[in-house]
């Protein structure tokens, strides 16, 4: 974990494959990521703690349907703010959900999921050969 956390300021795309990997391991509040502008997380991952004391600037969040389709409400809306430009704190171009609208609709009704970009051809996020031409 020492010699990634050097390397870590020096990435520009990351995509991570684990399970029950924890963002918040990887990025702690205190740590820089000036360089970090394009982030997939893998199914396993828990966005949740994505937003706890951080702030984001970033090209694009990949996250896969399943990772957000039980999340609580505040979560999602702050995930939809985020997307609309309305979060203070986190500015993040696109947020990137690999698997069907539909389903996702199906399960919050009532929110704004059409600001999300939707990847319905990928069931989840690329974990090999994902780099800023796919992001």
């Amino acid at each position: 974990m020492i010699l990634l956390f050097q390397v870590l300021p020096q990435i520009t795309t990351l995509a991570t494959f684990g399970t029950d990997f924890d963002p918040a391991i990887l990025f702690p509040q205190k740590r820089t990521r000036n360089n970090l502008r394009h982030l997939s997380l893998n199914v396993h991952s828990n966005p949740s703690s994505l937003f706890d004391h951080r702030q984001w600037d970033l090209e694009s969040l990949h996250l896969s349907i399943w990772m957000i389709k039980d999340l609580d409400e505040e979560v999602i809306s702050r995930l939809i703010k985020i997307a609309k430009g309305r979060d203070p704190k986190n500015r993040i171009e696109r947020i990137v959900i690999h698997n069907s609208k539909k389903r996702m609709a199906a399960g919050h009704t009532g929110y704004d999921i059409d600001v999300f970009e939707w990847r319905e051809d990928q069931a989840e996020p690329a974990f090999e050969d994902f780099d800023e031409s796919q992001a």
